[in-house]
């Protein structure tokens, strides 16, 4: 692993964040993940971009611009030419950026389950730190046999994943939710190059259940299909027509070079 603190390399050993600080006492930060694939970056402006932005909706002061952190994102990269897979993590955090770059070993899931759970995301429009919520919702869908938990607001409504932001389809329409999620990288690449037009709209978990099809969105994982939530089939319960067509054109999209750094 490799550790850039404030765009110098640091030892492991000298990664500190004092326990007075309120990232530390308060979970005062925020976060992103990229994906790095032949030392390029998918979306780089797209991801920045989010992290400025939640960090002024908190109040969070970036010490550095985003002219600075893209290259110390670049040089973070120049230090692991063998990494043909890597994983990417910002930490901004009071008077600290901090990179993280580790191989990455990319498992390709050709569909999943997702189990759902009554859970509401703090700020779900902020990627923060104090990620408690979304890890324990994880978790305890993996701990069942699931990819991912499924979250339900107390409208009854469901928002995102754990870890994801959520599509399903129905009678050849696209639809996802607008407000009170992430706005995921992935999320927003489907958005602009969907050759079906997306449409906002909240569902309960019935109506996802009853949808012909369902897919997720993350930046490591893509375009994924879901075949159940809970016990419960979606559609055939395999990749539908409409998932297979999205996924080809994320994939059209990362092989697009002006979508690198």
């Amino acid at each position: 692993m490799k550790i850039y603190t404030n765009g110098k390399p640091t030892q492991l050993t000298q990664a500190n964040v004092s326990i007075f600080s309120d990232a530390l006492q308060r979970g005062f930060g925020i976060f992103e993940t990229l994906k790095v694939e032949n030392q390029k970056v998918y979306r780089l402006e797209d991801h920045l971009q989010r992290l400025f932005e939640s960090a002024k909706k908190i109040d969070l002061k970036i010490e550095f611009t985003t002219n600075q952190i893209t290259s110390h994102i670049k040089n973070i990269i120049a230090d692991c030419k063998n990494l043909t897979l890597a994983k990417l993590k910002i930490f901004i955090i009071p008077q600290k950026v901090i990179l993280t770059l580790e191989p990455y070993t990319s498992v390709n899931k050709k569909s999943v389950k997702l189990k759902s759970l009554h859970l509401t995301r703090s700020l779900p429009e902020i990627k923060a730190i104090s990620y408690l919520p979304s890890y324990y919702a994880n978790r305890k869908a993996k701990a069942a046999g699931f990819y991912d938990a499924l979250l339900i607001n107390d409208h009854s409504e469901i928002t995102e994943g754990a870890y994801c932001n959520i599509f399903w389809v129905k009678n050849g329409q696209i639809f996802t939710r607008a407000k009170q999620v992430l706005p995921g990288i992935t999320r927003k690449a489907i958005l602009e190059f969907s050759p079906i037009p997306v449409q906002f709209k909240n569902a309960t978990l019935p109506e996802l259940i009853e949808a012909d099809e369902v897919f997720l969105t993350q930046s490591l994982g893509g375009v994924i299909p879901v075949t159940h939530i809970d016990q419960h089939p979606i559609g055939l319960a395999e990749a539908g027509r409409v998932s297979q067509l999205i996924q080809v054109a994320y994939l059209k999209d990362r092989k697009s070079k002006s979508r690198y750094l």
